[in-house]
C-alpha cells in the first residue's frame, strides 16, 4: 500500500502498554499482514517546566492510517528492523475517524515478542504457521520480521 495515495485516513494518537519503548521504535498499524500506517517514537525537546510531562508525552505515537473501508487493525512495535511486540485486533479502521488525543490517547496493549514462538513462521499475532506463508504481508521467521511479497 506504500506509494499509493488514499483519499481517506484515520487519525490515531496512541500509547503503548506492556512494552518498554526506546527512541526510534516504530508503531505499525496492520490490516491483516499489510502495513497501513506507521509512526516513529521520537523524544520531545523539553524545557525544565515540561520535565513533569516528559514521560507521558514522549511515549505518544501520532499516526495516519490509510484505507477505504471498515477493517480490523492490529499493531506491532518494530525496533531496528525486528518486531519486538504485537497485538491481536485492537481497533476497527473507519474512514475519517479519530482515535485518541494527546490528553486521552488510545491505549494499545502489547505482547512482547519473546513470548511468541521463536522458531519457524508465525503471524504477527503469534499464530504458529505450518510452513512459509503463501499470502503477502509481514510475518515473523525465527524471531525476525520477514516481508513476503
Amino acid at each position: 500500500k506504500r506509494g499509493q495515495t488514499y483519499a481517506n485516513t484515520m487519525s490515531l494518537t496512541a500509547v503503548a502498554e506492556g512494552i518498554e519503548l526506546q527512541k526510534g521504535d516504530k508503531l505499525l498499524a496492520l490490516n491483516g499482514a499489510e502495513v497501513c500506517g506507521e509512526a516513529v517514537l521520537e523524544e520531545n525537546e523539553d524545557t525544565e517546566e515540561d520535565a513533569q510531562q516528559t514521560t507521558a508525552d514522549s511515549q505518544l505515537f501520532y499516526m495516519s492510517i490509510v484505507g477505504e473501508k471498515k477493517v480490523p487493525l492490529m499493531f506491532a512495535i518494530e525496533r531496528e528492523g525486528n518486531i519486538i511486540a504485537t497485538t491481536g485486533e485492537v481497533l476497527t479502521y473507519e474512514v475519517n475517524a479519530i482515535s485518541g488525543t494527546a490528553n486521552e490517547p488510545t491505549s494499545i496493549s502489547f505482547v512482547p515478542a519473546e513470548r511468541l514462538p521463536q522458531e519457524g513462521w508465525t503471524t504477527l499475532q503469534g499464530i504458529k504457521l505450518p510452513g512459509r506463508p503463501t499470502e503477502k504481508g509481514i510475518y515473523i521467521y525465527n524471531g525476525r520480521k520477514q516481508l513476503i511479497k
